[in-house]
C-alpha cells in the first residue's frame, strides 16, 4: 500500500479558511496507476458536476488528491460545506491544488467526486467540440477548463447549469449586449446565482468564450425539444 501524504491549503477555496487535507500528491497517483502526463482526466462528482482536465495545461506538482481532512471533529473524512441547503459532503474525493494561486490562474477544485475517468488528450471531446470550426477552439477550451463542469453545449457538459445550445443558442434568447456582463459577474443580474463570477478571467478570454458558445448555434445536434429528447436517449443508451 502506498502510504499516505498530507497538504496545507492555506486559504482552501471550498472552506474559505485554512485546512490540512490527508491523501495523495496528484502526480504520484499518476505514477502508480500508469497514467501518462499528457493524458485528460474527467472529475464527475455526485450530483452531476463535471471537469475535465488536461494534465499537460495543469501544475502536476501541486495537485493534491484529498481523501480526509485532518483533525475532523465531525466523525466523517470531512466537515460538511456550505450552509442552509446548500450543505454538501465533499467525500469520497476532493482534488485541491497547494501554493499560492498565480494571476489569471482558474484550477478546477471538484469535491464529492465520485468517478475518475482518464483517456489520451482529446478523449473527452464530445458534441461541444467545434470539429468544423478551428476558429472557435481557443474558446472551447477556456469553455472546458471553466464553464463545461456545469453548463452543456449539445447536451454535453455538467447538468448544474441550463444547456447553451440546444434547442435555442443562448444568444437567440438573451440580450446579446447583457451576456458580458452576467458572465463577468453573474450575482449583479440574478440575486443568489450560484455561478461565480469571471472577472479573473482576461476581456479576451470572456470574449473567446462567448464566440465559442454563439458560434456553436451552427452546429446543433437537435432543433426541437423532441429531437434533443430522442437525442439524450440515443447518447444513454
Amino acid at each position: 500500500a502506498t502510504a499516505q501524504s498530507q497538504v496545507t491549503i492555506e486559504n482552501d477555496p471550498a472552506y474559505k479558511s485554512r485546512v490540512v487535507y490527508s491523501g495523495y500528491p496528484l502526480k504520484q497517483a499518476l505514477k502508480i496507476l500508469g497514467i501518462k502526463e499528457d493524458s485528460d482526466l474527467q472529475f464527475i462528482a455526485r450530483d452531476g458536476y463535471k471537469v475535465t482536465v488536461a494534465l499537460s495545461q495543469v501544475p502536476l506538482d501541486r495537485g493534491f488528491l484529498a481523501i480526509a481532512e485532518v483533525g475532523s471533529k465531525s466523525g466523517a473524512p470531512f466537515r460538511p460545506v456550505g450552509e442552509g441547503r446548500d450543505v454538501l459532503d465533499p467525500a469520497p474525493l476532493i482534488l485541491t491544488w497547494s501554493g499560492p494561486s498565480l494571476p489569471n490562474e482558474n484550477l478546477p477544485y471538484p469535491l464529492a467526486v465520485v468517478t475518475v475517468a482518464y483517456g489520451p488528450s482529446g478523449a473527452f471531446d464530445g458534441a461541444s467540440f467545434p470539429r468544423s470550426h478551428p476558429e472557435l477552439r481557443h474558446g472551447y477550451a477556456l469553455f472546458r477548463t471553466n464553464c463545461q463542469s456545469c453548463h452543456s453545449i449539445n447536451l454535453d457538459g455538467g447538468v448544474v447549469g441550463p444547456e447553451l445550445n440546444v434547442p435555442h443558442n443562448v444568444f437567440e434568447y438573451i440580450n446579446n449586449d447583457a451576456i458580458p456582463q452576467i458572465v463577468e459577474n453573474p450575482n449583479d443580474w440574478r440575486y443568489g446565482t450560484k455561478m461565480p463570477p469571471f472577472n479573473h478571467l482576461s476581456q479576451a478570454d470572456r470574449q473567446s468564450i462567448l464566440d465559442y458558445v454563439k458560434g456553436m448555434a451552427a452546429d446543433k445536434v437537435c432543433q426541437t425539444r423532441i429531437a434533443c429528447d430522442e437525442y439524450n436517449q440515443a447518447k444513454t443508451k
